[in-house]
């Protein structure tokens, strides 16, 4: 299983709950005594017992802070997963299944617990540390308490969780001028233009104007015309494309979320969110202040052999579908196929979905001169 950012993000906003925990430091394990190892133990076992319809995460290097982001510390060290799992499963009536993870969440390493659903009661066979032997630890709202006998008997006798209905969801291409859904594979047409070089082209306000459509004043921008180079350069190579899912069946998908990978071995791409297109310049000062954006709603992170894409997506009603808005930016230097690897999760799935996606690009070449460059600048000013 893997975890985007985003979904991360999403959690950090959430209170303590039967599914949630936030942990400030790492819990102590090796070298330590079992009266520390229990505390973790507890925790685990707690939250595979609780009341719950969804998985159970505990986030390790986060202070909560009720009703507004929690705060991401930090831990210096991680859990050994495989270590914590024979640790755990060596003092159990059955294996509890859970997992470790290593995540960054802004800037700084995290550690997650990941406990799904599952059979249950889980206790100890034996005394341990501070637990109790054969005794139900059960996570109630944002504390730790153990199962009355009645509490137990119910556990028992839903010890396998019913299947929740599960959503049917469709990922694919999406045109959001025309509002409609364009499959797995698209055609991206571009073009890759070859400029003059940056010393090459000279300054707004020097260079004699080859139109009449603005006579640079006092409040020139004397970098516009190197601005427009490298805007024009950009958003020709690249066409935007957004991506939608379409709920086919008559259950509520909760907390959908697209995670994809784009490996790169080989291949010369572009992908980019909405963050790294460089807006239109202005030829005036007054009106090239940069404004900031809104944060893109599908972000995109280049990793050392692939790139990550990840987008929340929240709710989707039955046969509704929801989409991005601000788009996925594609570009190759030569004709290219750019496979996109993708799973769609949802609170209410039981297994992430998996996509390929295709985006056929045909970039065609094309050469700007120093004058043109400047009659395409001159005309596009300020529009």
């Amino acid at each position: 299983m893997a975890l985007s950012s985003a979904f991360l993000e999403q959690l950090l906003y959430e209170d303590e709950s039967p599914s949630l925990d936030f942990k400030q430091e790492q819990y102590p394990f090796e070298k330590a005594s079992d009266d520390q190892k229990s505390e973790l133990l507890k925790d685990i076992l707690a939250f595979v017992n609780a009341w719950r319809h969804s998985d159970a995460y505990i986030l390790v290097g986060v202070k909560e802070v009720r009703g507004a982001r929690s705060t991401v510390i930090g831990v210096s060290e991680h859990l050994d997963d495989a270590k914590l799992q024979q640790f755990v499963t060596s003092k159990t009536n059955r294996p509890a299944q859970f997992a470790y993870y290593e995540h960054t969440l802004d800037g700084e390493e995290v550690g997650i617990l990941f406990i799904p659903l599952q059979q249950r009661p889980i206790y100890l066979k034996a005394k341990y540390g501070k637990l109790k032997k054969e005794t139900v630890y059960i996570r109630r709202g944002s504390s730790t308490a153990i199962a009355s006998p009645d509490e137990v008997s119910r556990i028992g006798s839903s010890a396998q969780p019913t299947p929740a209905l599960t959503p049917t969801l469709d990922l694919q291409f999406y045109d959001r001028t025309r509002g409609q859904m364009l499959g797995n594979r698209v055609e991206l047409p571009t073009v890759n233009i070859e400029l003059p070089k940056q010393c090459e082209i000279p300054e707004y306000g020097v260079h004699y104007q080859t139109s009449l459509f603005s006579i640079p004043g006092f409040d020139a921008n004397k970098n516009y015309y190197r601005e427009y180079a490298r805007y024009l350069q950009v958003a020709k190579h690249v066409a935007q494309v957004e991506l939608a899912i379409e709920n086919k069946s008559s259950v509520t998908a909760l907390d959908v979320r697209i995670e994809a990978h784009v490996f790169v071995q080989g291949h010369d791409w572009t992908i980019l969110d909405a963050s790294e297109i460089p807006s239109k310049p202005g030829s005036s000062w007054l009106t090239n202040i940069i404004v900031p954006g809104l944060n893109p709603d599908i972000e995109v992170e280049r990793l050392s052999d692939k790139y990550l894409i990840t987008s929340l997506l929240g709710k989707i009603q039955p046969k509704a579908t929801a989409h991005t808005f601000k788009g996925l930016f594609l570009g190759a230097r030569a004709e290219e196929e750019i496979e996109i690897r993708a799973r769609v999760f949802a609170d209410n799935l039981t297994a992430p979905l998996v996509f390929a996606l295709v985006a056929h690009i045909r970039p065609e070449r094309k050469s700007i001169a120093l004058e043109e460059l400047l009659v395409l600048a001159d005309r596009d000013v300020d529009r």
